[in-house]
């Protein structure tokens, strides 16, 4: 029977695992074996670079912060300063260098334009 999945949102490997799943759960195979490739992307990419955890290109699909793109590459590194730079790609705008306060509540609504890219500073 046919079942109609929701993958919106999802990264390739998540989607893969998802339909793998459905797949397997439903007895159609035992060891499904699936890839994806993404034909047209509708997400906007943020680079996260610099003393982060893990560097990576986010795809935004809807307005998000520093904090949960900076949650995404696993925070952080122990060695990070307390200065984000963030560089907007339009020519008009200059980087915003922004100091952070780790417990602060400033760091939690800092909004990330679409295409931008974040460096935290070691």
């Amino acid at each position: 029977m046919p079942v109609r999945l929701h993958v919106a949102g999802l990264t390739e490997v998540q989607a893969e695992q998802k339909i793998s799943e459905i797949l397997e759960s439903n007895g159609l195979v035992s060891h499904a074996e699936v890839s994806i490739s993404v034909k047209e992307r509708k997400s906007k990419p943020i680079t996260v670079v610099g003393a982060v955890q893990h560097a990576m290109v986010y795809q935004a699909d809807r307005a998000v912060t520093l904090l949960e793109v900076l949650a995404e590459a696993g925070g952080v590194a122990n060695d990070a300063g307390d200065t984000v730079i963030v560089n907007r790609p339009a020519r008009k705008f200059r980087p915003i260098r922004q100091r952070l306060r780790r417990s602060g509540r400033k760091i939690q609504f800092l909004p990330l334009p679409p295409r931008c890219c974040f460096q935290f500073v070691r």
